[in-house]
């Protein structure tokens, strides 16, 4: 294992060692004028690993509440505009992937008009045990109205 840098990543080993961090992924879109800098620091101090597009892994410790901690902590480190999005996905105390918006919300995506589907604020997702029969598919739901 090699050492860590920076207080957070000091701080990130240290609750990893002692079993309080959670490994989470951050989906994030600031705009075209947001401060990646300051999220990309962000995120480098947690020794965060890329995903694809705008998207990082990294383990984050906090001690009753992650959601807000987290928010509170981006907060105070990355300027965010009113278009800004942070998307955090998780696993809950009984294992459960959870996805949640800790800035921003939900837009009309570009599927829109191909399928139907009521918006949640909070998205809660498969069990490890559900994960070993394969995750189950929405029924196609067809708008008749066109």
């Amino acid at each position: 294992m090699g050492s860590p840098v920076g207080n957070r990543q000091i701080a990130g080993w240290y609750a990893s060692q002692m079993g309080k961090a959670q490994a989470v992924w951050l989906s994030y879109d600031l705009g075209l004028q947001g401060d990646y800098e300051g999220l990309y620091k962000w995120l480098g101090e947690w020794g965060a690993e890329e995903c694809g597009d705008s998207v990082a892994f990294f383990k984050y410790p906090y001690k009753t509440d992650l959601v807000r901690e987290m928010t509170k902590d981006i907060k105070q480190d990355v300027r965010l505009s009113g278009r800004a999005r942070l998307y955090l996905i998780y696993k809950d105390e009984d294992s459960q992937l959870r996805g949640r918006f800790l800035v921003g919300g939900r837009r009309r995506p570009p599927w829109a008009e191909y399928a139907l589907r009521d918006v949640v604020a909070e998205d809660i997702g498969l069990s490890e045990t559900d994960t070993k029969q394969g995750p189950a598919r929405p029924k196609k739901r067809v708008n008749r109205d066109r």
